[in-house]
């Protein structure tokens, strides 16, 4: 994942929420860099639920991995994130 457009600092999703409903952990995330604040709060969740048959853990990511391609395509500099990154 790419660091912060405006400041370079490193950005990772963090926890906003968790919902539990009988068989089903839905977990979602924002990405707001620490150190200047700039974000796109926008959530994206993991879904994990069980097969109530198997009892086997299904998890669905999809959100997050949408939220992380959108945090990447932000215009930066990439000469710039290449020295912050050293």
């Amino acid at each position: 994942m790419r660091c912060c457009p405006v400041c370079y600092a490193k950005a990772k999703p963090t926890v906003s929420d968790t919902v539990m409903t009988d068989t089903k952990l839905e977990i979602k995330y924002v990405i707001v860099c620490p150190r200047c604040g700039f974000g796109c709060h926008k959530e994206g969740s993991v879904i994990l639920q069980y097969d109530e048959a198997t009892m086997t853990p299904v998890v669905d990511d999809r959100g997050l991995q949408s939220l992380i391609r959108k945090w990447d395509s932000i215009l930066r500099d990439p000469e710039a994130e290449r020295i912050a990154n050293i």
